[in-house]
């Protein structure tokens, strides 16, 4: 009969264990889903605290380190955003979003070849993330690299044939390289979709004037 009510006392306090641990982690989720909310309208301190309190009492939730992350960055708190993104990482390695927002900051802050590792692994998880790839373009723009940024524009227009950006982003890399039929093209396409870019159009007459020399 002893044993019996150990084993009972054992199994109570073992069915309290798992019942406080799923009840903190359901009110780590409200507090996280409030955050997102914040985050949505602007309240990044506010967003900031729930975040917190929901990492406190879920310290395995992803999503609220992400979301923590945004908010630091939004904030202008690049070091905090990249800590974050990085523990969202680690719980969640095939988290594309933490990968692509901490390959923002790292871009951001021009240290393009830690961003393109990051780009790399969002696109990796996510192959049909445009802006990925046009970011990641960019980012081998910067170090010089201008056929790998031409594959990369390239392939964000095969996926989203109606930025403006990336077609006068691939078209500046051809007027840098003296493709300047190829410039014009993509120069007289980003204003079919954007017909108000001023810089389209000066890139434009640009790659016209050069190509009639």
């Amino acid at each position: 009969m002893k044993n019996k009510r150990i084993l009972l006392r054992v199994f109570g306090v073992a069915i309290f264990a798992v019942f406080a641990t799923s009840w903190a982690a359901a009110e780590g989720w409200s507090y996280r889903d409030r955050g997102m909310l914040l985050l949505d309208r602007g309240e990044f301190e506010s967003a900031i605290l729930d975040f917190t309190v929901a990492i406190r009492l879920n310290p395995n939730d992803s999503m609220a380190f992400h979301g923590r992350g945004v908010a630091h960055d939004l904030m202008g708190a690049p070091d905090l955003a990249i800590a974050d993104f990085t523990h969202s990482i680690r719980l969640n390695p095939n988290h594309a979003g933490s990968f692509f927002n901490r390959g923002g900051v790292h871009f951001r802050r021009w240290n393009m070849d830690l961003a393109i590792a990051d780009f790399t692994q969002a696109i990796r998880i996510n192959p049909n993330n445009a802006d990925a790839f046009a970011i990641r373009g960019w980012a081998h723009s910067n170090r010089g690299d201008r056929d790998l940024a031409i594959a990369d524009f390239t392939e964000a227009i095969r996926i989203n044939p109606n930025n403006a950006g990336t077609f006068a982003s691939r078209g500046h890399m051809h007027l840098d390289r003296g493709d300047y039929s190829l410039a014009v093209a993509d120069f007289e396409a980003a204003l079919r979709i954007n017909p108000n870019d001023s810089g389209a159009k000066q890139s434009l007459e640009r790659a016209r004037q050069r190509m009639g020399r």
